[in-house]
C-alpha cells in the first residue's frame, strides 16, 4: 500500500500538469469564437454563480426562520 501514495500523487501532478494547457486552450476559443463562448463556457459559468449566489441566501433564510 505504501507505493500507491506515488502513484496517486504523480497522477493528480499529471493532471494539473495536463489541465492548465486546456484550460489557457478554452479560454483561446471563448475569446474567439462567439458560439463557443455562447454555448459552452456561459452555462457552466452562469450555473456556478446562480449556485454561489442562491445557496447562502437560502441558509440565511432558514437560519431566520429558526430564530423566530
Amino acid at each position: 500500500m505504501v507505493a500507491a501514495f506515488p502513484i496517486v500523487k504523480l497522477g493528480a501532478l499529471l493532471i494539473k500538469q495536463i489541465s492548465k494547457p486546456l484550460a489557457n486552450l478554452a479560454k483561446r476559443r471563448a475569446k474567439s469564437s462567439p458560439f463557443f463562448r455562447t454555448y459552452i463556457c456561459m452555462p457552466p459559468a452562469q450555473g456556478c454563480f446562480k449556485r454561489d449566489l442562491y445557496i447562502p441566501r437560502t441558509f440565511q433564510r432558514f437560519q431566520s426562520y429558526e430564530q423566530q
